[in-house]
């Protein structure tokens, strides 16, 4: 476990290592421009670029919002929330306000408040309730900033004249490049002592924001300078963009995760209960061999029937991959034989018709379906050929609509008595059949034409 860990620690340290080249790019880049008075205008492009960060930026509060209902976050993410905030408001209308000192001011104010936010994680402690107003409290104190600075836009201080950025601007934006930069020593240190790539992605990410708001002081509207820290933000929006991924698989790979964790537990308890049914049926069967009342007997081979039935069911689920639905078809044939078997019924006696479609049902309408059938085979093969009399018994469960099933049993036996009304039925077996049917949401008919029919119209229930 140690040596993948590590392997791992290695794999982030060398991407680290390998982006160090890009930053000295950078710095060379910024040296050669240093003296460069091109311009390019292109209010367009740049409103995309500044959209498109601010959208990305406004995505992480949401992400951390989501990881921490699912599966709870640190206390320093609530510094990176309200940073992301601050970054996604203001440059948003950075993007969408015409060049002019409102349009540098709402900038100069998302580096500003930005770096002063994430430089906060500082401060973090593991006491997450102090910090459970921050976020209304950023929320509240943006936007008043954003609204008052709409309403009252001449009365901003200067930020830009002639193209040249003012003090008042490059001051703010200083300020809050050094405060990111800050952060980035915290990120750091939380990467060496926990390992984790949240904080090498966001080491990266502050110091791409750090150096932005530095090459800040060195540029001139829409000057190289200009677009170089306008590319090296966009380049930190595009490490959120991979953070963002990274989430996702993870939150992906988790949820994964815990299906399967879910899945094996819920095997282990279908195992167990089937476990503890054969143990009943055991006990019923020991307790059998000391009773010489025929009558009694009877109940408790009945009860033991009973007690089968449920435990093929969780031993099925137990077996196969569906967790909360199992296949008709295999499951009525399994029992169906073991009844025969039960009953010593001989394959040249009574022969036994099958017409039983694979649907899948859960285990609230399998159950007492499976229960069903073992009461009404076991009165058949009981009671319908007596004397050895040799005939026919044919089971059926076919999709008889959109939402409904149906099941029917019948028997070319004797039949039921002239008198039969299975409402005033007294016999034990009768009285179950009629109560699952119930609440299987069931209508239960009986027809009393060459044998006994028994036909079972139901719905499968939605699983609460």
């Amino acid at each position: 476990m140690s040596h993948v860990t590590n392997i791992n620690r290695f794999h982030i340290l060398m991407k680290t290592a390998i982006l160090l080249p890009f930053y000295s790019l950078l710095l060379l880049i910024v040296y050669s421009l240093a003296n460069s008075q091109l311009e390019w205008v292109q209010v367009s492009f740049h409103s995309a670029m500044e959209a498109f960060g601010a959208i990305i930026a406004l995505s992480v509060p949401v992400i951390i919002y989501l990881q921490k209902k699912s599966m709870g976050v640190p206390s320093h993410y609530v510094y990176i929330f309200c940073s992301f905030i601050g970054l996604g408001i203001f440059d948003g209308l950075h993007a969408f306000y015409p060049p002019g000192n409102p349009f540098v001011w709402f900038h100069s104010m998302a580096v500003f408040f930005g770096g002063i936010l994430m430089s906060m994680i500082w401060f973090s402690s593991k006491d997450v309730s102090k910090y459970s107003s921050l976020p209304l409290f950023s929320l509240a104190l943006f936007g008043s900033i954003a609204i008052i600075s709409l309403l009252f836009h001449n009365a901003l201080p200067s930020m830009v004249t002639n193209g040249t950025f003012t003090f008042s601007a490059k001051f703010l934006n200083i300020v809050g490049g050094l405060l990111f930069i800050s952060s980035t020593v915290w990120f750091y240190r939380d990467f060496l002592s926990n390992k984790e790539i949240d904080s090498i992605l966001f080491f990266h990410l502050t110091l791409l924001f750090g150096i932005a708001g530095i090459i800040f002081q060195f540029s001139q509207l829409w000057n190289p300078q200009w677009w170089l820290w306008h590319l090296i933000r966009f380049l930190a929006y595009c490490v959120i963009l991979y953070y963002i991924f990274v989430k996702f698989r993870t939150s992906n790979e988790k949820l994964h995760e815990s299906v399967k964790e879910k899945e094996v537990l819920l095997k282990e308890v279908h195992h167990r209960v089937k476990n503890n049914l054969v143990v009943i049926q055991s006990l019923l069967s020991l307790q059998v061999k000391d009773i010489s009342d025929d009558k009694s007997k009877e109940y408790f081979h009945d009860a033991e029937n009973r007690v089968r039935s449920m435990a093929m069911i969780h031993e099925m689920l137990h077996k196969t991959d569906g967790i909360t639905k199992l296949g008709s078809s295999e499951y009525i044939r399994n029992l169906v034989n073991t009844l025969f078997r039960n009953y010593k019924i001989q394959p040249n006696h009574i022969m036994l018709q099958l017409d039983v479609q694979d649907i899948h049902l859960d285990v609230d309408t399998m159950i007492p379906l499976g229960l069903i059938i073992n009461e009404l085979v076991s009165n058949a093969l009981k009671y319908a050929f007596p004397d050895n009399a040799e005939g026919e018994l044919s089971i059926s469960l076919k999709k008889a609509d959109d939402e409904g099933y149906e099941l029917v049993i019948k028997d070319t036996g004797v039949g039921l008595p002239e008198d039969f009304d299975l409402k005033k039925a007294k016999s034990l077996g009768l009285k179950i059949v009629n109560t699952l049917t119930k609440q299987i949401d069931g209508t239960l008919e009986v027809s009393n034409k060459d044998g006994a029919e028994f036909s079972i119209a139901f719905a499968e229930r939605p699983i609460e």
